[in-house]
């Protein structure tokens, strides 16, 4: 089993995303996703690991959950943005109806803000518009965890 601030879906290659988030459904479909496509991925289920993460792996794509208590914090969004930028393109999404806070990931950096629904019914042409090329081939078995 995974650590709680980690994904199993690592990879000795570099690393192309990192995703802050604590619903590990979600995150698992979106890493996953992502290494079905090609892409290796990371997750932090706190903004201190995705800083450490993004700092660490200088990703291409970050992806923040703006469910996840921590990150829904003006400066919290700030910093991650911050972190990322200019290098990484960084992306939020939330619940519709949470437009203050989707407003505040925008001003923090964010680009795309998308409601939680947006995000999921494109996420795989997302990731390929967001990353371009695959820099690995993609697993034929996106749900499988590699070890560590």
């Amino acid at each position: 089993m995974s650590s709680p601030t980690t994904s199993p879906f690592t990879s000795s290659s570099p690393t192309d995303l990192v995703m802050v988030g604590r619903d590990l459904i979600f995150t698992s479909k979106v890493i996953g996703t992502a290494r079905a496509l090609g892409f290796a991925g990371v997750t932090a289920a706190g903004p201190q690991r995705g800083l450490e993460l993004i700092r660490q792996h200088a990703p291409r794509l970050v992806v923040l959950d703006l469910t996840c208590p921590e990150v829904d914090h003006p400066e919290t969004l700030a910093a991650l943005a911050a972190a990322a930028l200019p290098s990484a393109r960084v992306v939020a999404f939330g619940p519709h109806v949470e437009g203050d806070l989707l407003r505040s990931a925008q001003q923090a950096g964010c680009n795309p803000v998308l409601p939680r629904s947006r995000f999921t019914a494109r996420l795989p042409e997302w990731l390929v518009e967001w990353l371009g090329t695959p820099r690995s081939t993609p697993d034929a078995n996106p749900t499988r965890a590699t070890p560590s």
